[in-house]
């Protein structure tokens, strides 16, 4: 399709929104899916390797009582102490 230039035609613009507070509402969305009431003090090390997900890990262990331990929570888009792998 993409050698033929075999394209469908265009026919919407598309809209663009803007939204605030994207990283609370997501955590937020996932603690509704736990059920955190028998978490006494959870004790977690976490390596999101400079990458995004340590804003997202920091804000979730914040809800509830919990020692989080931080390695490489820095943001660095050139990823400086592992490839980036979300697995």
């Amino acid at each position: 399709m993409a050698l033929k230039e075999d394209f469908a035609e265009y026919t919407n613009d598309g809209e663009v929104i803007q939204k605030e507070n994207v990283i609370e509402d997501e955590v937020n969305f996932w603690i509704s899916q736990l059920d955190t009431s028998h978490i006494k003090n959870l004790h977690v090390v976490a390596d999101p390797g400079n990458g995004m997900g340590s804003v997202y890990i920091s804000k979730i262990f914040e809800k509830f009582p919990s020692n989080l331990i931080k390695m490489y929570f820095e943001l660095d888009g050139t990823f400086p102490v592992h490839e980036a792998n979300p697995s």
